[in-house]
């Protein structure tokens, strides 16, 4: 296996305005983020991209931001904990209509088969453990297909506002210890 699913954490759909922004985070388990509509600016760690229809990986521990990209942004998004996970020759990936159609599709069935409680994984619902665990599996197959048709993409964002948000993370990380002031 060069994929394995072991726990998922949570998924959710959500459409953003065109001002959305979530101020980052970072924790010990994969996400999969799928910009199935308009676009989205990404970070993860000291990359910025943008995206339109395409797939980023959130490795674990890596920090990570999104914001709508001045315009109604729809995603879909996947977290879990893999026994096995590939190792990738780049995080950015292009899905074409039809893999859009392919992850709304496993989101759908995702919905029959789970309880949630807002975006988090509580349990299999009572009589639905085959298909959950064809879900999961529709989604390794999913994921499988999207890394090794494609090379990944260089989607990287440059501007002087990313060059500047570069800086500003290199020089706290140098400095995680110390009392760190705006000047």
């Amino acid at each position: 296996n060069t994929l394995s699913i072991r726990s998922l954490f949570t998924f959710f759909r959500r459409k953003y305005e065109s001002d959305f922004a979530f101020k980052g985070e970072m924790h010990d388990f994969t996400e999969i983020v799928c910009v199935i509509g308009g676009k989205a600016g990404i970070t993860a760690d000291k990359n910025i991209y943008l995206l339109s229809n395409g797939l980023i990986v959130h490795a674990p521990n890596e920090f990570h931001k999104i914001w709508a990209n001045g315009e109604e942004t729809e995603v879909i998004i996947f977290s879990f904990n893999a026994d096995v996970f590939p190792t990738l020759p780049s995080n950015v990936f292009s899905l074409s209509p039809q893999e859009i159609l392919e992850i709304k599709d496993i989101y759908k069935n995702s919905e029959a088969c789970f309880t949630l409680d807002g975006t988090n994984v509580l349990s299999v619902k009572s009589g639905k453990e085959f298909d959950a665990s064809k879900t999961v599996k529709r989604l390794e197959c999913f994921l499988l297909s999207v890394f090794s048709h494609a090379e990944g993409n260089s989607l990287r964002y440059s501007s002087r506002g990313a060059e500047n948000y570069i800086k500003i993370l290199s020089v706290m990380e140098e400095h995680l210890s110390d009392s760190l002031k705006a000047e």
